[in-house]
């Protein structure tokens, strides 16, 4: 059991048999004879597996390095080299490496693929088997060595909602959902997994994934909630076996509703006559429009009289930090007498402020014209 593995030339030998007598029965006298045979010794071999990590990260790469040994006498250095395998135990029909090729002494160092098929792989901790190829040396039968390697996989979240552009008014409720998936394994649904959202600056509640990896939230929007684009994060902080991930997406505009007020118009202007019109104009929660950095914003109000956009003009608009605005407005010299009614409206520059409209009243005055019909003088009694 101690013959080394390799190449023997075996002798068989018959010496001279010449004792026999002639007169015994069956008698008989040989001469010396010898044959030569070639002979192949072979033993089990056993893989010792030096370095591996404790884990690789899906679909990536990691290296393996360790000896091919004789299992009979560890001592006895390899007659390579040999060919080896890698696979993971629970699917031994991907192989993973094939066929390498070891040194003369049989030493390996190997870079192993996870995913060399292209199907995924599914994570957890896994047993890799590196294993000896039947007849890729005539010495050595086949022998195998085991370790233990963590897969960690890499979740992602998709089918995120909304997923077109939302405009949500402050006050409202809004609705956010996702599905969480492991990437690497074909996108396998991931259950009863907790993730959280952060809603601009608020975090929400922590959810669990339901079967098919679905969660969803709920959130309502406070009055002081800033406005326009903002983000939406999906947390998911990793588990055992599971890289952490998160989602952004930034389909949401916050809008703040806004009112637009005439105050009493007691002007009685004349045609041709410039006159003040003023009034207030607030967001949802009564303070002036200003946009994310603060500034206050410069409001597009458009007027009409009578329904009419051609009968004046308007020269100037202003507003103050309270929101309070004041127009001027020159009537034609052709402006009719009487009651009218005149509208504004509120026609917002940016996303996050919604239009408002409102109306008054306001008299204007007439020129009278005088004439002399019949020229008599005047008698006094």
């Amino acid at each position: 059991s101690d013959t080394a593995p390799g190449y023997y030339e075996l002798r068989i030998f018959a010496p001279d048999d010449l004792t026999d007598n002639l007169d015994d029965e069956d008698a008989g006298r040989w001469l010396s004879h010898e044959i030569f045979i070639n002979l192949t010794v072979q033993v089990p071999s056993l893989v010792q597996i030096n370095s591996i990590p404790s884990e690789v990260t899906a679909l990536q790469f990691f290296t393996v390095s360790g000896v091919v040994m004789d299992l009979v006498d560890a001592n006895r250095t390899v007659q390579g080299p040999v060919d080896i395998e890698i696979f993971f135990l629970d699917d031994p029909e991907e192989i993973l490496v094939s066929d390498f090729t070891t040194t003369i002494n049989g030493s390996f160092t190997i870079s192993v693929p996870t995913d060399v098929s292209g199907d995924g792989v599914s994570s957890g901790l896994k047993t890799l088997i590196v294993s000896v190829v039947n007849d890729s040396s005539p010495f050595y039968l086949t022998g195998t060595g085991d370790t233990s390697i963590l897969v960690r996989g890499i979740p992602n979240f998709i089918d995120t909602s909304p997923f077109i552009n939302t405009v949500v008014d402050r006050g409202s409720s809004i609705s956010m959902a996702a599905t969480l998936v492991e990437f690497n394994d074909n996108n396998r649904p991931l259950s009863d997994f907790s993730v959280t959202v952060k809603f601009h600056d608020t975090w929400l509640s922590t959810n669990l994934t339901g079967e098919e990896g679905e969660v969803d939230f709920l959130f309502t929007v406070p009055n002081n909630h800033p406005l326009g684009l903002i983000n939406v994060s999906f947390f998911f902080n990793g588990s055992e076996t599971l890289h952490s991930t998160i989602k952004i997406i930034n389909t949401i505009t916050i809008r703040s509703s806004t009112s637009i007020e005439i105050y009493p118009i007691v002007a009685n202007p004349f045609p041709g006559d410039f006159f003040n019109i003023t009034g207030s104009l607030t967001s949802d929660n009564n303070t002036a429009l200003t946009n994310r950095q603060g500034t206050l914003l410069s409001p597009a109000l458009t007027f009409s009289i009578d329904g009419d956009f051609n009968t004046f003009i308007v020269s100037s608009i202003s507003i103050d930090s309270e929101g309070n605005w004041s127009a001027e407005i020159r009537l034609d010299l052709s402006f009719p007498r009487g009651v009218h009614n005149i509208d504004v409206v509120f026609t917002p520059g940016v996303s996050y402020y919604g239009e408002s409209t409102n109306n008054s009243i306001f008299d204007s005055r007439g020129y009278s014209l005088l004439s002399i019909l019949k020229d008599e003088p005047i008698t006094w009694d």
